[in-house]
């Protein structure tokens, strides 16, 4: 029994040291309500997020509207764009397999909402991003190398949260996209099963994700972008996969005696 037990604790060890990644839950005690400049909630000057472009009470911790926990990213842009970002995160460490992914939803899809996410090394450039996704009225905005797509007309409704995730290929320069509604079924309003594979990197030579810029803008002032949950999914080193089977095997071993 106590062979069994260390091989746990060791294995488990292993794979939490190896598998790496990071969530950016909005939550307390990291994120507040009272932080940022001016003490009014806004996410820059929490947690290393830095405000390059647009007015940082725009960008705010919010209560209300949230996917997870008691607290998210309220975000708008008018009448300019702004762009929020952090990096020196825990990142994915380039490897193939690892993956991002996000939870967000919009308030309206009228003509000028753009919502976009911008995962690569930079904070500021996002034209050195690998991935460039988002939402872009009522449709998926996501970028194949240099070129800028977007879903069917109407795949995004108001008030509905999405998922996002990029699964990254970098030996390639290249991800796989899927965006699906969450708690719908098909035949909902906004209902979305969206997926798209094999998309070239906004820049092909970026080697890891550490980093998320958010643009936002939005014509009416009334209209507003929820953010929660953004992940940085590193995978298991190969050697970490191994001392799991053998402690798998272990452990079956350990119950035929």
């Amino acid at each position: 029994m106590k062979r069994m037990a260390f091989m746990l604790v060791a294995t488990s060890a292993l794979l939490s040291g190896q598998a790496g990644g990071e969530v950016i839950d909005f939550e307390s005690p990291t994120y507040t309500t009272t932080g940022g400049a001016g003490g009014t909630a806004q996410i820059t000057g929490q947690d290393g997020w830095l405000n390059p472009v647009g007015g940082p009470e725009q960008a705010v911790i919010e209560t209300t509207t949230v996917f997870n926990g008691s607290q998210s990213l309220r975000t708008s842009g008018d009448p300019d764009p702004t762009r929020y970002s952090t990096g020196s995160r825990t990142g994915v460490g380039g490897t193939d397999g690892s993956s991002v992914d996000w939870y967000a939803r919009t308030s309206s899809t009228e003509i000028g909402t753009l919502l976009l996410f911008y995962f690569g090394t930079s904070t500021t450039d996002l034209s050195a991003a690998a991935v460039n996704v988002g939402i872009e009225k009522s449709r998926v905005n996501y970028r194949d190398g240099g070129t800028s797509l977007v879903s069917a007309a109407n795949s995004i409704a108001a008030d509905v949260w999405y998922h996002f995730t990029a699964t990254l290929d970098f030996t390639n320069s290249q991800y796989d996209l899927a965006v699906e509604s969450v708690g719908l079924v098909s035949g909902d309003a906004g209902f979305l099963d969206f997926s798209a594979t094999g998309l070239g990197f906004r820049n092909a030579a970026e080697t890891d994700a550490t980093a998320v810029v958010v643009l936002s803008t939005t014509r009416d002032p009334e209209d507003y972008f929820v953010v929660d949950d953004i992940s940085f999914n590193a995978v298991p080193e190969p050697g970490a996969m191994t001392l799991l089977g053998l402690g798998g095997l272990a452990i079956l071993s350990s119950r035929k005696r």
